[in-house]
């Protein structure tokens, strides 16, 4: 009987959750951006690990789950510049931003290296789309992004 008991607990968890990783496998060297101050989808080729209820495709994440949820979000970044600029970082659900996940980050120097996170907590509805965006406040500086990770969990 308590085997029962748990592995209903069990199978309820594993029901109620829903979780991804995003990340980038290889440094993406040399991202350049249209225009100044506008957000952009951050460039990169991105793997997907440990995903239940999303899928990704293009740099793309979108909640395959059923029912609305409350997700945590974690993200982690670093690289460098080739001038002096601000960049800031988001994080968008509908091609709109969600609130706290602005990170703004001031690149002092040429090749000047910085590591940035961000960690909030968000609702998502069945088919809405993920994506992480940048935006630069010199359009003639280029991007290295060294290494790139993010997590959502969500009950």
């Amino acid at each position: 009987m308590m085997s029962d008991i748990r592995n209903f607990i069990e199978q309820e968890m594993e029901n109620k959750h829903s979780h991804c990783g995003m990340h980038l496998p290889t440094p993406e060297t040399g991202i350049t951006f249209a225009e100044n101050d506008t957000y952009e989808a951050l460039a990169g080729t991105f793997e997907n690990g440990c995903a239940k209820d999303f899928t990704l495709a293009d740099g793309v994440l979108t909640y395959t789950g059923s029912i609305t949820k409350t997700f945590h979000f974690t993200g982690t970044a670093g690289g460098k510049v080739s001038k002096q600029c601000d960049m800031t970082f988001g994080l968008f659900v509908n091609d709109v931003i969600v609130a706290g996940c602005e990170t703004p980050v001031y690149f002092t120097a040429q090749d000047r290296s910085k590591a940035f996170t961000c960690a909030q907590n968000f609702i998502l509805e069945p088919d809405d789309v993920i994506t992480v965006k940048a935006k630069i406040s010199d359009k003639t500086a280029t991007f290295d992004l060294h290494n790139f990770s993010i997590t959502l969990w969500g009950c």
